[in-house]
């Protein structure tokens, strides 16, 4: 039977609201579950410079993921029975996590959760669109810095050679730098972790917005993280030199965040400039109103609640137990 666009747009209309429905309740009892958790990294958020930029990161997912929901033929009522199986696994390794006092672990598994509570709302194909949000999400979540004793090796193993190349005599320690006139740290702060982390929401956001092939999404997300590497290369580089020089007396030696960032966004821009080359607006989603197929039989199925209602109770049942010293 052929509807008309009235009725079509209002069946589209109450499908939209179910799954939004559905979603907010299955997230309510997500944040409930997983309270403690959600506090600690909300805490860190505000607390912890390193992931001062969670709360604007967590804006950029919601953002993106209305963008998603607003396209029609990809966000629909249509439970997968299939997620709850890694849903279950995530809540495991995070009840691991909070037992084994492993916050990476712990901090991690959330927003793993949450794209198995997508998945298993939305279906297969909405969960393959939100990936990238998730990732996003993903690097604003406190964890990454078990990366600092890697970057910070790197920062020091490239400064020696560069310092060998301009041909001022250093000797590498560790993670010290000595030159003849001073010596230099570098701390898990002068790492370069938080401007990967930066770069990499940069990059994906990017690639999101406006790509849409998955090699060009590659090649900005790895340009933007070689990008925040040497960023940090030359900031650690120069201000070695510029404290040689100056013997130490040089502002910089007591203040350097901003000339940091400074150089950060510099080559930032300089990625951003021959991205642009590559860049291809995604054209907005025509859709031919006469070719959607809508179910006309409106109702929610029994499989349907089924499938929800034992997505919930993966959900909240290891936290849950956990709370009650079941766990």
């Amino acid at each position: 039977m052929t509807m008309s666009y009235y009725e079509a747009a209002h069946l589209f209309i109450a499908q939209r609201f179910k799954s939004i429905f559905f979603l907010f309740v299955t997230f309510s009892l997500f944040f409930v579950a997983y309270f403690d958790s959600i506090n600690q990294v909300l805490s860190k958020w505000l607390n912890d410079d390193l992931y001062s930029h969670g709360f604007l990161t967590l804006l950029v997912f919601i953002y993106l993921s209305i963008q998603k929901i607003k396209t029609k033929q990809a966000f629909s009522f249509e439970p997968s029975i299939w997620a709850i199986i890694p849903t279950f696994i995530f809540s495991i390794l995070w009840l691991m996590g909070v037992l084994t006092d492993i916050q990476l672990i712990e901090y991690f598994m959330l927003p793993s959760i949450i794209g198995g509570i997508i998945w298993g709302l939305a279906g297969d194909k909405f969960a393959k669109k939100i990936f990238i949000p998730l990732c996003i999400l993903l690097l604003a979540t406190p964890g990454w810095g078990i990366l600092n004793p890697v970057l910070q090796h790197m920062t020091v193993t490239v400064v020696g050679y560069t310092l060998d190349l301009i041909k001022i005599p250093a000797l590498i320690e560790n993670i010290y730098v000595t030159t003849p006139y001073g010596r230099f740290s570098v701390e898990g702060g002068c790492s370069g972790l938080r401007y990967l982390l930066v770069a990499g929401i940069l990059g994906l956001t990017y690639a999101e917005l406006h790509l849409e092939k998955k090699w060009e999404k590659i090649i900005v997300f790895i340009s933007m993280i070689f990008a925040a590497l040497v960023s940090n290369w030359v900031r650690v580089g120069a201000l070695i030199v510029i404290g040689n020089q100056t013997q130490m007396q040089h502002s910089l030696m007591k203040e350097h965040d901003f000339f940091g960032w400074i150089i950060f966004l510099i080559m930032c821009l300089v990625v951003y400039f021959f991205l642009r080359k590559w860049d291809k607006f995604e054209e907005p989603i025509k859709v031919n109103d006469h070719e959607c197929e809508y179910d006309s039989a409106f109702t929610t199925k029994k499989i349907e609640i089924f499938k929800v209602m034992m997505l919930m109770i993966t959900v909240i049942l290891l936290p849950m137990s956990y709370s009650l010293g079941w766990a």
